[in-house]
């Protein structure tokens, strides 16, 4: 029940995720402000933080991160602007190239 559920979403996070991990490239340069059309893939609620880690990718399959403070922040799908916070290769993402994004919102 419950923890299958965990055990399903998690395998389908795996199996998006590794789709575009090998072919992400980072979008913009450091303080640019950019806007993407931005697709879930993973939203997880840290309660020692109280923040919402958010991942995702872009229209062509570039990958992306951001926190978010509210919930109605955390969008499926939708057009997004944020300002560019650092890129990063990222060890437990296959070493993909995740771009982080600070200042973001639904636009």
């Amino acid at each position: 029940p419950k923890a299958e559920e965990g055990y399903r979403r998690a395998e389908q996070v795996k199996l998006e995720s590794g789709h575009y991990e090998l072919t992400s490239k980072f979008i913009g340069s450091v303080k640019d402000t950019i806007t993407v059309n931005f697709t879930l893939i993973e939203q997880r609620y840290l309660a020692d933080r109280d923040m919402y880690a958010v991942y995702g990718r872009a229209e062509d399959g570039n990958l992306i991160f951001f926190w978010a403070n509210k919930p109605e922040k955390v969008i499926e799908s939708g057009k997004i602007q944020g300002r560019v916070k650092a890129h990063k290769v990222d060890p437990y993402r296959n070493k993909a190239h995740v771009t982080y994004l600070n200042y973001v919102k639904v636009v």
